[in-house]
């Protein structure tokens, strides 16, 4: 059997049509450009909903049926390729129930991290992942789902994958929401000079299913104007967005800047930034059952230890004019250790915040939870306000929401950080964690996933079970 020319032959259109009449599916009219291309190498960059998980496994899906081809899913973790294989696993089981194929081996095992499909007389399908980077070397591949392609590292692109599809000129789909102006937005721009290579930009309202009204439909204009204007066009519009100007554009000290009295009954929490030549910072801080945020006071002192700190903390909380209160709880910054156990021995209750899940190690983790702050300080519809609100006495807080920009489209590393890292901390140590509308992981499944292959419980561990300090004694005070 000549493979190349196989490959060819069962990528035209008429043949994946054909594929798809055995599994029964329809792409909707979003989809039809991209499947009827005939190029070898496709980038498919989508905003959220659009459907790319669909689009991936179901464009290159007709190559089952090639004795001994391997086909791999690549992502930058396991958990996120696993999407497209639990996919290929469902198309093929509907085939092997109609007779169309035998399936020699069906693995899917989570926990061991093995995932493996084999057809009797057919390919073998296998995801691959960045964690793991010495399985993707030595291989013949026929043909490659490169999911979330925007997080990946460029290496695995160019000196992994790129010379294993050499061996069958297998071809390659690139499945992503893009991730600002990085090596895969150059990928595309390169893209376009090339005969091999064909790109589609698909904003997610191009779904018709699930966005009727196109770009004016009712969702697609409330996430307009809920979201921070660059995470639409990213997110949404699948725009290669760069950041500029500052991070928090949304706060607006004639909104989240007001005088509020303590909370009877809610707990005080500190949010703390760590430092030594930079300032050692700790917010006093009240947060709702309802997920809103009162920041009282700030601590906002450098050139001292930890245990300096440590001692001072209380005094410092009790003086004129302050909110004679004290935290109950410190969540602090999770790469300070030390100065963690220094609180600790001091006799303060100090806790790391949390680290980010599987499902998003591989982006920066500071982006991650600026996200998270920029869609507090809109205001929530539950509340009628924002979540995240601050007193006036906290001068530094109030600057530093001013005057934290973006460099080179990321945060800018060393002015302007200490008071908006603390409450990076803070806000995913109390606040997501707790509500199910604040979402830390920046995925979302693809439009009819869950519908058809079932909730994967095991992806959804996202924490510990443990809830906060501070959440526990809101809970115990709520009873009484």
């Amino acid at each position: 059997m000549n493979i190349r020319a196989t490959i060819r032959e069962l990528l035209r259109p008429e043949a994946k049509r054909e594929y798809w009449d055995r599994i029964g599916y329809t792409p909707h009219a979003g989809q039809i450009a991209f499947h009827d291309s005939t190029a070898r190498f496709k980038t498919n960059t989508c905003g959220r909903r659009y459907g790319k998980t669909v689009s991936g496994v179901r464009d290159i899906g007709s190559l089952v049926y090639i004795p001994d081809l391997y086909i791999w899913v690549v992502g930058p973790t396991q958990g996120l390729a696993v999407k497209e294989f639990r996919l290929f696993q469902h198309d093929l089981r509907i085939q092997q129930r109609k007779g169309h194929l035998k399936l020699e081996k069906d693995v899917l095992d989570v926990i061991g991290g093995r995932y493996l499909l084999k057809v009797r007389n057919g390919a073998t399908i296998e995801v691959r992942s960045q964690e793991k980077e010495d399985q993707m070397v030595g291989e013949g591949v026929g043909a490659v789902i490169m999911a979330e392609a925007a997080r990946l590292k460029p290496h695995i692109w160019t000196e992994l994958i790129r010379p294993t599809l050499g061996d069958f000129h297998g071809v390659a789909v690139f499945s992503t929401t893009p991730r600002g102006r990085n090596w895969y937005y150059d990928l595309v721009e390169k893209a376009k000079e090339s005969s091999q290579w064909a790109t589609f930009q698909n904003p997610s309202w191009t779904n018709p299913v699930i966005y009727p009204g196109g770009r004016n439909d009712p969702e697609i204009m409330e996430l307009e104007e809920s979201l921070p204007k660059v995470e639409f066009a990213q997110e949404i519009a699948a725009d290669f967005t760069t950041h500029a100007g500052l991070v928090y554009e949304e706060f607006d000290p004639d909104v989240h800047v007001q005088r509020f009295e303590v909370l009877p009954d809610v707990p005080f929490t500190g949010w703390v930034d760590l430092g030594f030549s930079d300032p050692f910072v700790c917010l006093l801080v009240q947060v709702t059952q309802e997920g809103q945020a009162f920041i009282h006071d700030e601590y906002y002192f450098q050139r001292m230890t930890p245990a300096e700190h440590a001692a001072r903390l209380e005094e410092w909380f009790d003086r004129p004019g302050s909110a004679h209160a004290k935290p109950e709880v410190l969540y602090c910054d999770p790469r300070s250790p030390d100065g963690i156990k220094d609180l600790k021995i001091f006799g303060w209750e100090a806790k790391a915040a949390p680290s980010l899940d599987h499902r998003t190690q591989s982006d920066n983790p500071v982006i991650v939870g600026i996200k998270v702050v920029k869609r507090l300080l809109k205001v929530q519809k539950l509340l009628g306000a924002p979540a995240i609100l601050v007193h006036p006495r906290c001068k530094m807080t109030i600057k530093e929401f001013g005057t934290y920009e973006w460099v080179n489209n990321q945060p800018d590393p060393k002015n302007n950080t200490h008071c908006p890292d603390a409450i990076r901390y803070g806000v995913l140590s109390q606040i997501a964690r707790n509500r199910p509308g604040i979402d830390i992981d920046d995925e979302e499944e693809e439009p009819d996933e869950e519908a058809v292959l079932g909730k994967d419980d095991d992806l959804d561990e996202d924490y510990d079970s443990d809830e906060p300090y501070a959440m526990q004694r809101l809970r115990e005070r709520a009873r009484r």
